[in-house]
């Protein structure tokens, strides 16, 4: 096996754990989903190649704004985009990184990185 991918925390945790039980972590690459601190911790250790990390801000901003548009009949909302980076060991200082790995108040897109 060369690469694994983990759909959630408690599998990447888990995918983690054997592979390092097995002694393969420099030969199988792990991919996972979201960002606990289980999971960042194995991107800062090297075990875990990367993470797909939503953006909690702008999923709960949506879905308030979704909830008040049908309460006020102003039709169902359309699927939406709320967001997504690829969290890897050399982008963990990046400032939009940081805030979708430990999200504060405010958008991840509000973020100044220049």
């Amino acid at each position: 096996m060369k690469g694994l991918f983990a759909a959630n925390e408690s599998s990447d945790v888990g995918a983690v754990e054997a592979v390092r039980i097995a002694h393969r972590v420099d030969k199988v690459k792990i991919v996972g989903w979201d960002t606990s601190p289980d999971e960042v911790d194995g991107v800062r250790q090297g075990v875990v190649a990367g993470l797909i990390s939503q953006d909690p801000f702008r999923m709960g901003y949506d879905g308030v704004r979704a909830a008040v548009a049908m309460l006020r009949h102003e039709g169902r909302p359309q699927s939406e985009n709320t967001g997504e980076v690829f969290v890897t060991r050399h982008d963990l200082n990046n400032p939009v990184v940081r805030q979708f790995v430990t999200p504060k108040c405010g958008s991840p897109r509000q973020v100044d990185v220049g």
